[in-house]
């Protein structure tokens, strides 16, 4: 209801992808209708405000062609300060950009559809951008956070308990690194 409210979205396709059980596989639900190179992977709760997708293709414009498969970006995360912009919860949550994401909120997340670093289907709906951010830097990238304003519109209350057993997974897969301010992990 939100993503398809957004002016301006008559322009780009909007692939729903119902009864996915995990991130992994909405996505590849999601490249399986579109052949178009970049995809923009966002919750259902996402409101797109008039210019932000106008934004959103200047920054997609600028990624050197031999960067779009280790190329991650995000809107609001950690970089590794607070990044990015997004009025979540009526709440407006404005920070710098940041070229070095440590973490990124999964409400919407840009990939390019051969991005090498895949969603991990074991973490479910939770911290599988920040996976996203600690694979690019383990390949000597980073994924970055944008200042482009989009709403999350979420009602949620508190994380649920599926948010913690994807916790303990991501710790498990970085032993090495201090991930407690991560999502708030």
């Amino acid at each position: 209801m939100n993503v398809v409210a957004s002016p301006e979205i008559a322009r780009f396709p909007v692939l729903p992808c119902y009864n996915s059980r995990n991130a992994a596989e909405a996505f590849k639900c999601g490249i399986s209708y579109t052949s178009a190179p970049w995809i923009i992977f966002c919750h259902q709760d996402v409101h797109f405000p008039l210019g932000s997708l106008a934004e959103i293709e200047k920054i997609i414009a600028t990624v050197p062609k031999e960067d779009e498969t280790t190329t991650v970006i995000g809107f609001a995360g950690l970089g590794p300060e607070k990044a990015g912009m997004v009025m979540d919860r009526g709440k407006l949550l404005d920070w710098p950009a940041s070229d070095t994401a440590i973490s990124i909120d999964e409400f919407c997340v840009i990939m390019h559809r051969d991005c090498k670093y895949k969603i991990d289907p074991d973490l479910g709906w939770h911290l599988w951008a920040t996976d996203l951010c600690q694979q690019a830097i383990d390949d000597g990238h980073h994924a970055k956070i944008v200042r482009v304003l989009l709403h999350h519109n979420s009602t949620l209350d508190g994380l649920p308990h599926a948010f913690y057993v994807s916790a303990g997974l991501l710790k498990a897969k970085y032993p090495g690194r201090d991930l407690r301010s991560l999502n708030g992990v």
